[in-house]
């Protein structure tokens, strides 16, 4: 509490800096001002300080996160924004490579590439299966994704990215307790063609295509198409079990909109396919075992010995599959090459905004099918001794309805309605064909040895909802939502492992929503356009819902979860210089959740083995604080900052957890899982402009830290705990002053970084960890028009 206090007040002391500094300036401006009232406009012109700090400062964006049109500094909370120039200078192709820039965020992945979760100031759900709803969803163009497996899409042709933090359950709706990440495409234009095209090619044959046109077929009708093909030809990783190189991308996707112009009406249709069969990074295989079978020394005592433990073939005299024949870098494995998604996806969005008696009426409809394929080796050895193989179809149906007042001197407002519909049908093998210690538990063995899990999870959802900010004074305004929400899921599914070993058929469960209301008010002060600090109340849930993995135990593990509720409270600024040369915004935040959503670990007298299964834990408290600063102290210059402070545990739980040895530990006390204590995103771009006034040379360089991801206790904790690290990317391009043409080489984690990203249990006796590409480069050449 002493650092938050310190932390606190210093904060508070710049902003006062800043609006003193602005004060001056609007001062001069205002001097300035009156003596150009008698000179001409040419002279008018050179002397408008503020004409000249627009092109100097850094370059103000406007968001739509609170459904209007409004700066950053007019949003009581911390938002995040990046847009398609800061996509293509970062180098980011797909949203989950977005995440490493966002300040206080974490990629929570159990597969390598498969299921991208957002981890938001801590708040996740440390969840591996497709029908878990996440705790900070992606919305795309205003369409909610159900699920984290649609996560894995391409970023291309886009306007924006806004990245939301803290409880959004007001205007947002279900689900968003962490926060929420809008992706905003580019739409069609009225007045003239624009496209782009940009081709790159890197480390490993990575080619990637982007290509966007679009045009006015006459003044009332227009359209935008838009591609990308993301190929590679070899790939960072080998797998020891046939020489393959693995790691290559496979991915494309197409997008077109038309839009119409009906006297007060505007519409637009959105259709949209996309295919994805990238090979996902291989596992590294952990030893664990000595040689009579019990857990090695190294194990128990806290770390990692590759040389002298044994992987579990291993110890079952398969001297193949040992773990000293990898590297410790994660490019050489002893995984078979399987690891892959085979994701299909299509869908179409009717967007119609108009008049209707005076009032903005928006409505948003949307047709959505996502088809999640996975294939994963688990042991992280070969041949088969753990694959996992999924085939999950997803159906999504859509209305947003949304009516408001507009723009108000003293009140605005806006209701509106939330209708949503999901079906997912889960069909799941988990292969154990060549598992030793599954055949000395079953006495079978090959394909008999296989677990098949199948099942059906329908969602129906209804909520309205209202928001209004109320302009108590002219520089005091008050802004409150609330939203009541009705939520309904089934669960009908089978399970089987083990032709008589263990069958259970028709297993159904039901869950419904009970704490529905959730809101959020905030009350800011604006000192002036570039000056406010904030503070909020926020109230949201995440759904409850079913465990969508083997009940390995018994089919209790089916039984439903319950939600969590979270109560959120953010206090905070935003200030900038009136030349916006520099720009600082800072927050702290606690938040306080209840019914806290995490896996309980168990020991399954069917398996053998410790099993896991989602459940409530009991309450957990995040609290920290966050800023970032942007400075510009040249037109050439640029630097910018972000820096997060977070302590994330569970503060009370009468439950108990059973590490890897047996042993019970008490969940009170216990971090929350990627959710680091201090994380850093530096960064720092200078161009010079090369004096032919034709180009211009830019060197960028982005850093990103974060100490240790999650804290487990107990025997093989080590094993959970990702230790921190640090990656460096840099750019080099050469861009045109009419910014058309780019020119780039892009360096990835360029001190080649040995990092890794999860480390977990198949359930069975296998032990693995995945790691982090290592250093890269890419070439990149783009054109505007």
């Amino acid at each position: 509490m002493r650092k938050f206090f310190l932390l606190s007040t210093s904060l508070c002391v710049f902003s006062s800096i800043s609006h003193a500094e602005v004060k001056k300036i609007h001062h001069k401006l205002e001097t300035k001002s009156d003596n150009k009232k008698n000179i001409s406009k040419k002279e008018a012109k050179k002397l408008s300080p503020i004409k000249e700090f627009k092109s100097n400062g850094v370059e103000e964006v406007t968001v739509t996160s609170r459904r209007r049109k409004e700066t950053a500094q007019q949003i009581p909370e911390t938002v995040q924004i990046f847009t398609g120039k800061d996509l293509n200078r970062l180098g980011v192709q797909a949203l989950p490579d977005l995440i490493k820039y966002t300040t206080n965020a974490q990629n929570l992945d159990f597969y390598g590439g498969a299921m991208p979760t957002w981890v938001i100031r801590g708040v996740s759900l440390a969840d591996f299966n497709p029908n878990s709803t996440p705790a900070a969803p992606v919305f795309l163009n205003d369409a909610y994704q159900p699920s984290t497996v649609m996560g894995t899409g391409t970023l291309f042709d886009i306007a924006r990215v806004e990245v939301l933090k803290g409880p959004q359950s007001g205007l947002y709706g279900r689900n968003t307790i962490g926060g929420a990440v809008r992706v905003l495409t580019n739409k069609p234009s009225f007045d003239r063609s624009t496209g782009s095209m940009a081709m790159s090619y890197g480390r490993w044959g990575d080619g990637h295509i982007n290509a966007a046109y679009g045009a006015p077929i006459n003044k009332n009708l227009a359209f935008r198409i838009a591609e990308t093909s993301d190929h590679g030809w070899s790939g960072w990783q080998t797998s020891l079990q046939n020489g393959a190189k693995w790691g290559r991308k496979n991915r494309d996707a197409v997008r077109l909109e038309v839009a119409a112009k009906l006297e007060d009406w505007d519409l637009s249709l959105d259709v949209h396919g996309s295919r994805d069969k990238t090979q996902l990074a291989l596992a590294t295989a952990i030893g664990v075992y000595g040689s009579g079978g019990s857990f090695c020394n190294a194990m128990i005592a806290g770390y990692q010995d590759q040389q002298n433990c044994l992987t579990l073939p291993q110890a079952f005299g398969d001297t193949s599959q040992a773990a000293s024949r990898q590297t410790q870098d994660g490019t050489k494995v002893l995984s078979s090459a399987v690891n892959q998604l085979d994701n299909k996806a299509g869908g179409a969005q009717l967007n119609a905004t108009g008049k209707i008696a005076g009032l903005d009426f928006t409505s948003i409809t949307s047709l959505d099918y996502f088809d999640y394929g996975l294939r994963y080796n688990y042991a992280a050895t070969g041949p088969t001794y753990a694959t996992q193989v999924e085939h999950t179809p997803m159906r999504m149906a859509q209305e947003n309805l949304r009516l408001s007042s507009g723009k108000s001197k003293h009140l605005e407002w806006l209701i509106g309605a939330d209708i949503a519909y999901e079906d997912l049908q889960e069909n799941k093998q988990f292969q154990l064909f060549d598992n030793a210690l599954q055949t000395l538990y079953t006495g079978l063995s090959g394909e008999s040895n296989t677990g098949i899990l199948t099942y059906t999870q329908k969602t129906q959802s209804y909520s309205g909802y209202g928001q209004l900010t109320y302009h108590i004074l002219p520089k005091l305004t008050l802004d409150f939502g609330a939203r009541s929400t009705w939520e309904y899921k089934t669960y009908n599914g089978a399970f089987q492992l083990s032709p008589g070993y263990y069958v259970a058929d028709s297993v159904k469960r039901q869950y419904q929503l009970k704490d529905h209301v959730t809101g959020k008010l905030a009350l800011r002060y604006q000192f002036d356009p570039l000056n406010m600090i904030y503070v909020s109340v926020a109230r949201g849930y995440k759904s409850g819902g079913f465990y969508g993995g083997f009940p390995i135990s018994s089919t209790a593990q089916i039984d439903p979860y319950r939600e969590e509720q979270v109560w959120a409270v953010e206090a905070g600024f935003k200030a900038q210089t009136a030349d916006r040369k520099l720009i600082v915004d800072g927050a702290a935040f606690y938040y306080r959740t209840y019914n806290y959503q995490n896996f309980q670990q168990e020991y399954s007298a069917i398996s053998q083995t410790i099993t896991t299964t989602l459940t409530n834990l009991g309450t957990a408290v995040n609290q920290g604080l966050e800023g970032n600063i942007v400075w510009r102290p040249v037109p050439s210059l640029t630097f910018n900052l972000g820096a997060a402070y977070n302590d994330a545990k569970i503060v009370r739980s009468s439950q108990y957890q059973l590490d890897y040895a047996g042993n019970l530990v008490a969940w009170q006390g216990q971090r929350l899982p990627y959710a680091p204590r201090w994380s850093l995103t530096p960064s720092a771009r200078y161009e010079h402009d090369l004096g032919n006034g034709s180009y211009t040379a830019g060197i960028q360089m982005n850093y990103n830290f974060r100490t240790t991801l999650n804290a487990s206790r107990g025997v093989g904790a080590w094993i959970n705990n990702v230790p921190g690290y640090g990656l460096l990317d840099v750019r080099l391009d050469l861009v045109s002053h009419k910014q058309r043409w780019n020119l780039a080489l892009m360096g990835f984690n360029v001190t080649n970084v040995h990092y890794r990203t999860v480390g977990q249990t198949d359930g069975v006796g296998d032990y693995q960890q995945i790691y982090g590409t290592p250093a890269s480069y890419r070439f990149q050449v783009g054109y505007d028009f």
